[in-house]
């Protein structure tokens, strides 16, 4: 490679009168190209912000959240400026090149583009100032170009030469002339504001690269009009041009660009797309003679006058990949990533220093122009030694490619967690050297081939850079060892984008698949069958209309496969298993893409398989996974396999499954593994230090080849590593919780309050022999089941939860034992889940059990505690401790983080947790060290304090400050004493307690941020308010900008926590200018505590009155209680304001309505008949309608449509059903079609689901279901008969958890087809109500108190009434049983007892064994 020199100077070099821009100034050696930084976006899917980058928010709108907003950068203040910023790999050789655009939406002066190096001194700056651009040079800054319109958007294209150490800038196209570099190297690039100046600015993405000649996508050539980039030249800027980023040639028209002059072996890259009849052309040259010219005409390709491909198709996309080596003459030509020729270069040169390209009359369009020297290595990759397999196992493995630049997950996400790290770093995805490991790694185990996730860009146009794709497209097959390994695809069905229709599917998707996977060699085929897998085949069964559309397109595609001399084609369905649908739907058989939590329980893993298997409608492919620990993405840790338990699923597979399941030769001893890469939802294989290292490929190795002894793993040194990790910063690590360690209770847990069980009349006893209450409640288990057995309190306990983090409880039992503990709230009035507390008492003496509470409000209501999972086991529970940790509260804004604070040496010591945006709300910045573990905040005035994980003295700019004792972390993250950080940079603090109190600088100022009312976000003053959407979008000071970037612009709330029953309406102030055609709507959407999953059975909308306010500000409310699933608390709240790109408004503000305050009142009974219109019914996998009854004109009825083939169809009313409580339903009922089949009748059954939660139902399948099918009359399809249903069923006393209460009318499908049916008349009704009440307690002159009431109804035999009285201080005085009459009324009257304030009446099931009713009230005596 030493001929590989830089050999003619660009000066001097004319494109289109103006200076091409420049690469290289002097020789030097070749360098490697790569990717320091590429994104489009600033928003990352995980952390808020895009991986790798950070925000320092000091002079922006003070942040209370990490999500969203990072696309503008917005500084309003005159004494603070912000930054957005990215740590780079250090480079200090070779050329650097960057690009960007930028927007100012408010002001221009004082923003720098600035690259720092090591040390954090400027390599290089460009500033505004002035109505101008500033270079900053080594003698002062010197002004280099003056806009005439500061509002216009600037393109920005930089070059660094650090072997000259000299610049070259360009500021919208015009050139600004050299300047020296300021240092040797760049380890930072920022966009940066001024302390003293304000401004809004809309940076573009920024692409920075290193040591690429050419490297033109055009991608800040937006809009459309017609534009000739910076560097090229046209004959005719008509028909040779840039628009949409994409470029143009036409009519005879060309386009041509000069750069430095490049020798020895060369890459040459680009993509072209050709219209019908054009003759089009691609020319590398060397001054003016023609080293290597494509000719891209009459459906074919070729080069240097030799065919290199006949069967080009016309309006497709083609990947053209040339390798030349000069020192040798020729060139390598790939296409779509697979070789197809070798040609002589056209002149005895040893380099090319112009490109130009040319189309005919119809022309061609091009993209992704990419020119880069080839350097070999000698220390390369070694090449995979591959063990034999005798037995010819098929081992594949699913690739999840999101880590490459172009993706918005990135690796940030991963880094707090070492077992993530993978022995390759955290690697460049596209890189061929990377893919080579990888080749590496796996076909040294034994692994056959990868299947590459593959997501569709376009739904109806031609398919170019398909998301996702440079780990296949630029890595793996321009890898040196990709012929030794097999790929195939996983095609994202789900994820990607949706083929609109037939048309869109065979003359986009198929032809794509075909030309760049299915033509390869090196992809994967077995029997002669080539491999598609699918994720989410629902979604395409839905796209198309039914199954048998589906299999009617996938048959298309299978008869174009066969076109390249293939039998068929292999398709199975990733995540849906076998059924009669895959089947109707053309499918072969499924496999599974992971098992998901679960996964890592090697017995689950093989039964999933196995009742899969045992349908038999299509063929299962085995798949094993490690598990599901997606803790970067989730944050909740979750087990791996352990090498043992995957070694025994392997062996499984090899011995049992292999030798029992497979029918046919494609299904010999083929199986899937899960998965390669998967480190967000932490199911990888990949090689991890922390993690087995290569014990889950070692495990493969020894299963599935013959080689099963050990071996060595070679991984990459120093030198190896930093060529393939140049892209994301290896230094950068994310401060995290790691969900590894728990509180310590005894140093962060403190009773606050206490609920004592020695009151007979306070607690219920449920299920138990041999009660007693003497300081405890004791007794023995009565009953198998475990939700039987309980204690619970018959009143509001009162404890207040808001300051509670968990429950403390001294028990004991005579066995080990389960025990569960429930709980209500003001907040949380009824039974759910989600206040489950589960822990395992210990056979013995009396022990206390700590039970974290997680986030709670409210007052406690009710507890019940269920001591035993068995009948015969003694309990005594003597009391519950509601415990309290610490609090730090900034401006009023509790710090909700998992770690707790902790009390040590009489001191109190809090968490910093960044997730919880604490920074953002002190409006500090901080920066962690990772190595050092050092945590440094920066303040106002150059104010910084660094604290060190294991040191007790505190860094400031000053000097050091000594600590009460070593910065300590707890689960990962440092716990600080923050006293001496408030101390530092001035704020305010108090001790309360163990709470922490701390009042920023910032308070004053952001009044409203800190004090908002939960159901309110005024944007008026001048705030985000914790709202995230995918779309341009800042506050303008007074009202929120939202610019839509997608045709469907969603804005998040974040977290909140609000009663449903508290808020009505939705109401939003706007104006706007919608983009859509035809009309625009409004929705929003919530979910809940309870349902977390954003649909569209919860949502509210209405239609805008116009496309346009034409400036002026509408509001518009949408009734929320109109969705009868808006219940529970509400967790997060979606505005989609837009449905259209290019769409914007200003919005002033979102509120909640407040309901009005009215009496509760219970449930009696509700009635449907559907002549009123309204739907108040949901379903979420049918279209529901009212309509007019087939069978009647008169009639109005409710229509249940599928919207999915072969599903079950369902519709269902929101209940809050009441436990011990009987119920009726009737409704009339019809069956229509299955799936359009109009004539068939068919016989078939429409069930009657009322659903709850039931524990003695726990562990079935669907737990919830309470089928009423065996009374059901069986109904005809296409019959036109009403069927008329009338059931009744009780909901058990023990059946309390009230949050998946519902009531359900569903149809199964029948033979694969799914079934609409109508629905008239439905009525539910309570038929008992065992409502206790009174209605007089009062007192006389001599003391005497009556009390008059009613138990509801008739008592059952067995069942007593007691009235007991109370004074003032809650004591119990005296107690009657009185008699209930037929009609449920009672009456009694106590005499003599004037101290009396309190009255509560009980139901009893037994005096004598206290075991008590369902009900109890209290009334004060009047």
């Amino acid at each position: 490679m030493n001929q590989t020199r830089i050999k003619k100077s660009l000066f001097g070099l004319l494109a289109g009168g103006m200076l091409a821009a420049a690469f290289a100034f002097s020789e030097y050696a070749a360098y490697e190209p790569y990717t320091l930084s590429y994104n489009s976006t600033y928003a990352g899917s995980h952390e808020g912000i895009q991986a790798g980058w950070t925000l320092d928010n000091r002079g922006g709108n003070l942040r209370v959240s990490i999500a969203g907003g990072y696309d503008v950068l917005k500084d309003v203040s005159n004494l603070r400026g912000s930054s957005l910023y990215r740590d780079l790999n250090l480079m200090d050789e070779g050329v650097a090149t960057l690009e960007t655009s930028l927007l100012f939406r408010e002001g221009f002066d004082g923003l720098k583009l600035v690259l720092t190096d090591s040390e954090k001194n400027v390599t290089y700056q460009l500033e505004t100032d002035d109505g101008a651009f500033y270079l900053l040079e080594k003698d002062g800054r010197r002004k280099v170009y003056t806009p005439s319109n500061t509002s216009a958007r600037f393109h920005i294209l930089i070059t660094l030469d650090f072997e000259t150490g000299r610049a070259n800038t360009v500021i919208a196209d015009t050139n600004c002339g050299d300047s020296d570099l300021l240092s040797d190297n760049i380890h930072r690039f920022a966009f940066a504001t001024t302390p003293e100046d304000t401004l809004t600015v809309v940076p573009s993405g920024l692409k920075l690269v290193a040591n690429y000649t050419l490297h033109d996508d055009f991608t800040y050539y937006t809009g459309s009009s017609k534009q000739i980039p910076y560097g090229w030249k046209s004959s005719a800027p008509a028909n040779a041009y840039i628009q949409n980023s994409v470029g143009y040639v036409q009519k005879g028209a060309l386009l041509e660009k000069s750069f430095a002059r490049t020798d020895g072996k060369q890459a040459f890259d680009f993509c072209f797309l050709s219209n019908a009849g054009s003759n089009n052309s691609v020319v590398l040259l060397d001054g003016k003679d023609e080293v290597l010219s494509f000719t891209i005409a009459r459906g074919a390709i070729s080069c240097n006058g030799e065919s290199v491909y006949s069967d080009m198709l016309d309006n497709f996309w083609y990947r053209v990949r040339a390798e030349m080596d000069f020192d040798n003459g020729y060139a390598l030509i790939k296409l779509n990533g697979r070789n197809v020729a070798e040609v002589l270069l056209e002149t005895e040169t040893d380099g090319v220093d112009t490109i130009n390209l040319t189309g005919s009359q119809n022309g061609m369009r091009f993209d992704d122009i990419r020119l880069v020297s080839i350097v070999e290595k000698d220390d390369y990759v070694p090449e995979p030694v591959i063990p034999t397999d005798s037995d010819d196992n098929i081992v594949g493995l699913n690739v999840c490619s999101l880590w490459a630049y172009t993706s918005n997950h990135g690796w940030s996400c991963v880094t707090p967690y070492e077992e993530y790290r993978p022995v390759l770093g955290y690697y460049d995805e596209g890189s061929a050297e990377t893919a080579d490991w990888e080749i590496k790694f796996l076909t040294e185990h034994g692994v056959d081939f990868q299947a590459f996730c593959w997501y569709a860009d376009n739904r109806n146009a031609p398919l170019k850079t398909t998301r996702n794709s440079i780990h296949l497209h630029d890595g793996f097959m321009n890898a040196r060892y990709s012929d030794k390994m097999k790929y195939c695809i996983i095609w994202e069905a789900a994820n990607g984008a949706h083929p609109e229709n037939s048309n869109a599917f065979r003359s986009y998707f198929v032809p794509f698949w075909i030309e760049n996977y299915f033509k390869d060699s090196r992809y994967m085929v077995i029997d002669n069958k080539p491999v598609l897998l699918v994720f989410g085949i629902n979604h395409f069964i839905n796209d198309m209309g039914s199954n048998a559309a589906c299999k009617t397109e996938l048959d298309y595609l299978r008869e174009e496969v066969k076109k390249l001399g293939f039998d068929d084609l292999i398709i199975l369905a990733s995540n849906a298993w076998d059924s009669q649908t895959l089947l109707d739907a053309g499918l072969d058989g499924c496999y599974a893409y992971n098992w998901g939590t679960k996964g890592y329980d090697v017995d689950y893993s093989i039964g999933r398989i196995k009742s899969c298997a045992d349908v038999g409608k299509t063929y299962t492919v085995p798949t094993l996974s490690t598990g599901f620990n997606s803790l970067p993405w989730h944050g909740k840790r979750y087990p791996n396999m352990s090498l043992s338990d995957y070694e025994r699923g392997l062996m499984w597979i090899r011995d049992t499954y292999f030798e029992t399941y497979p029918k046919k030769t494609w299904q010999e001893r083929f199986m899937m593994l899960s998965t390669w890469n998967e480190y967000g939802e932490g199911t990888y294989i990949m090689p991890a230090e922390k993690l087995n290292g290569f014990g889950y490929l070692d495990t493969i190795r020894k299963v599935f080849t013959d080689d099963d002894t050990a071996h060595n793993d070679v991984i990459p040194n120093e030198t190896q590593l930093a060529r393939i990790t140049k892209n994301y910063p290896q230094h950068v690590r994310l401060l995290r919780r790691l969900d590894s360690e728990k509180n310590d209770p005894e140093e962060t847990l403190f009773p606050l309050e206490t609920v004592t069980f020695d009151e007979p009349l306070a607690f219920r006893v449920a299920g138990a022999s041999g009660v007693s209450f003497d300081g405890a409640v004791s007794g023995v288990s009565q009953s198998n089941a475990s939700y039987l057995t309980y204690i619970e309190s018959r009143d509001t306990v009162g404890m207040s939860l808001s300051s509670i983090d968990a429950f403390r409880i001294t028990m004991s039992v005579s066995q080990d034992t389960e025990v569960k503990v429930y709980y209500t709230s003001t907040a949380s009035p009824l039974y759910a889940k989600k206040n489950e507390l589960v822990f395992t008492a210990l056979a013995g003496g009396e022990r206390t059990y700590t039970i974290e509470l997680g986030d709670t409000k409210g007052t406690l209501d009710k507890i019940r505690i269920y001591p035993a999972d068995r009948s015969g086991v003694r309990f005594s529970v003597r009391s519950v401790e509601g415990l309290g940790a610490g609090k730090l509260v900034i401006d009023e804004n509790p710090m909700s983080s998992s770690v707790l604070p902790v009390e040590r040496g009489g001191n109190m010591y809090y968490p910093f947790d960044p997730s919880i945006a604490e920074g953002y709300i002190m409006n500090l910045h901080f920066e962690w060290d990772y190595a050092s573990k050092t945590l440094t905040f920066y303040g106002d005035d150059d104010k910084t304090i660094a604290y060190t994980v294991g040191s007790d003295k505190a860094v400031t700019e000053s000097g050091t400050l000594s600590l009460p004792c070593e910065v300590f972390t707890v689960d990962g993250l440092p716990l600080l004493y923050m006293q001496s950080l408030c101390d530092h940079f001035g704020f305010k603090w108090q001790i309360k307690n163990r709470d922490l109190y701390i009042q920023t600088n910032n308070y004053a100022d952001n009044f409203y941020l800190f004090t908002r009312p939960e159901n309110e976000w005024d944007f008026s003053y001048g705030h985000l308010l914790g709202w995230s959407m995918n779309a341009t979008y800042y506050n303008t000071g007074d009202k929120l900008y939202v610019l839509a970037t997608d045709n469907d612009t969603r804005m998040q709330s974040g977290k909140i926590s609000l009663d449903s029953t508290a808020y009505t309406d939705f109401e939003i102030c706007l104006s706007y200018n919608s983009k859509r055609g035809g009309s625009d709507f409004l929705k929003c959407y919530f979910i809940t505590d309870n349902d977390s999953n954003w649909d569209e059975k919860k949502q509210v909308s209405c239609g805008y009155e116009s496309l346009s306010t034409g400036g002026a500000f509408k509001t518009y409310r949408l009734k929320l209680t109109d969705c009868i699933y808006w219940k529970d608390t509400i967790t997060e709240i979606r505005v989609d304001p837009f449905n259209a790109t290019g769409s914007e408004g200003y919005i002033k503000y979102i509120r909640l309505i407040p309901a009005e305050t009215k009496k509760t009142e219970k449930f009696t009974s509700v009635s449907f008949d559907a002549e009123d219109g309204i739907m108040p019914f949901v379903s979420g996998n049918a279209n529901l309608s009212v309509v007019t009854d087939p069978t009647d004109s008169s009639n109005r009825v409710y229509r249940v449509v599928p919207n999915s083939a072969g599903t079950y169809t369902n519709m269902e009313y929101a209940m809050n059903f009441e436990a011990g409580a009987t119920y009726t339903v009737s409704y009339d009922v019809m069956a229509g079609a299955f799936e359009g089949d109009t004539k068939t009748q068919i016989k078939t059954t429409i069930h009657t689901d009322p659903r709850f939660d039931d524990p003695s139902q726990y562990g079935k399948k669907n737990p919830d279901d309470h089928i009423l099918s065996a009374a059901d009359p069986a109904s005809y399809s296409n019959s036109a008969q009403w069927q008329h249903v009338e059931r009744t069923f009780t909901v058990p006393e023990y059946a309390f958890i009230r949050s998946t209460d519902s009531f359900r009318i569903y149809a199964n499908p029948e033979n694969g087809k799914a079934l609409e049916f109508y629905v008239d008349n439905l009525v539910i009704t309570k038929t008992t109500n065992a409502e206790l009440s009174v209605s007089y307690a009062g007192m006389d002159s001599t003391g005497k108190v009556t009390v008059t009431g009613s138990a509801g109804q008739a008592l059952p035999s067995g069942m007593t009434l007691i009235v007991a009285l109370y004074d003032k201080d809650g004591r119990f005085m005296t107690l009657q049983m009185p008699t209930v009459a037929t009609d449920g009324s009672f009456s009694t009257v106590f005499s003599g007892v004037p101290e009396t304030k309190t009255v509560k009446a009980y139901l009893w099931s037994g005096l004598r064994t206290l075991r008590p009713g369902g009900a109890s009230v209290t009334a004060e005596v009047g």
